[in-house]
């Protein structure tokens, strides 16, 4: 027998690679689309936060959320990220479907900030109160029972609260600035040239603040 025409190899050549362009074509397909793992997505958003990047952190937290309605982190970081675009009415809403979703202490450590801000300080100081009497006290609950201690001129209380936050986490932005306000003026000078100097979660009216020598930010 003789063997295939020129033309006739490259046609079935042709043909082979179509059919496994195909394949790996619908293959592909079948495949999921490549999705970042919550955990990374929310620390993406924790860490724009932190940067005072608080449009691009809503966004990230509410991905999170879309994915995982129950992810208490999320609730709460987006809560706090909404109050430092003093979105309140946003804030509250989001209250709503925190509690009803993924109620926890973190959760109810934000609701308090909502509340104070909408001038329900009984309240907000009854949640911060039963959080750091609780076995999962947060950095967020001492800041808040300070700033009403602060508020009432209780600077002895404030103080003791403020240390609390900072020794619960000395990480958190918040905490670290207000821990600051407890130093003498030569090391609070020293700290919060080093504080401005990087990430915070400060739009440019509290740096304003800040850099005046606030003693507690807002």
């Amino acid at each position: 027998m003789s063997s295939p025409r020129p033309l006739t190899r490259i046609a079935i050549l042709l043909a082979a690679t179509i059919s496994i362009t195909a394949a790996q074509l619908a293959f592909a397909q079948a495949q999921p689309a490549v999705v970042p793992p919550i955990s990374s997505t929310l620390a993406e958003a924790f860490a724009l936060y932190q940067s005072g990047k608080f449009v691009e952190a809503a966004a990230k937290y509410r991905l999170v959320l879309a994915a995982d309605t129950k992810n208490s982190d999320a609730y709460a970081g987006l809560i706090e990220t909404l109050l430092k675009q003093k979105d309140i009415q946003q804030a509250s809403a989001t209250i709503d479907k925190a509690l009803q979703n993924a109620d926890s202490p973190k959760v109810r450590v934000a609701v308090a900030e909502v509340q104070y801000r909408q001038g329900s300080i009984n309240s907000a100081e009854r949640e911060w109160v039963n959080n750091v009497n609780s076995d999962h006290p947060q950095a967020r609950a001492y800041l808040g029972i300070a700033k009403i201690s602060s508020a009432f001129s209780l600077h002895k209380r404030a103080r003791t609260m403020i240390e609390k936050a900072y020794a619960a986490d000395p990480n958190d932005a918040d905490a670290r600035k207000a821990w600051m306000s407890t130093l003498s003026r030569s090391e609070r000078i020293k700290f919060l040239d080093s504080y401005l100097a990087q990430s915070h979660a400060d739009d440019q009216e509290t740096q304003t603040d800040l850099k005046r020598g606030s003693p507690l930010s807002r």
